[in-house]
């Protein structure tokens, strides 16, 4: 995978979930991460997060607001118009491994060349 990223910080918001009526799941909920600056103030930065499929249940299960995660996923860029008519574009961290509170680790293994799901699992520590 060339576009990933990983970062560990706390959930910010309990995890929204959506179903749509193609049967497509996701889990949405912001994520805060400590940047430290050498010689500066401590900053925090918001990351939105999403988990797709068969992702979203697992996540429901195990993340609630005020847990500490290690994700690793990809970044894209969500373009959308807000409500005072502006276009807006935001980053998003579309999950695929997830280690919450340290435990075990829920991992979304993909297929480089066609990116499908073919393995969903829970791995103890």
């Amino acid at each position: 995978m060339s576009n990933s990223i990983n970062i560990k910080g706390y959930v910010g918001n309990h995890p929204e979930f959506i179903e749509f009526a193609s049967g497509a799941k996701v889990v949405k909920f912001p994520v805060a991460v400590k940047n430290f600056k050498k010689g500066a103030k401590e900053e925090t930065i918001w990351f939105d997060v999403q988990a797709w499929n068969e992702l979203a249940g697992p996540m429901m299960d195990c993340v609630e607001k005020g847990c500490f995660i290690d994700l690793n996923g990809w970044l894209t860029m969500n373009k959308y118009t807000n409500k005072k008519g502006e276009q807006v574009t935001k980053p998003v961290i579309n999950m695929h491994r997830l280690k919450p509170d340290g435990n075990a680790e829920i991992v979304q293994y993909r297929k480089e060349t066609q990116g499908e799901a073919h393995k969903i699992g829970l791995i103890a520590p």
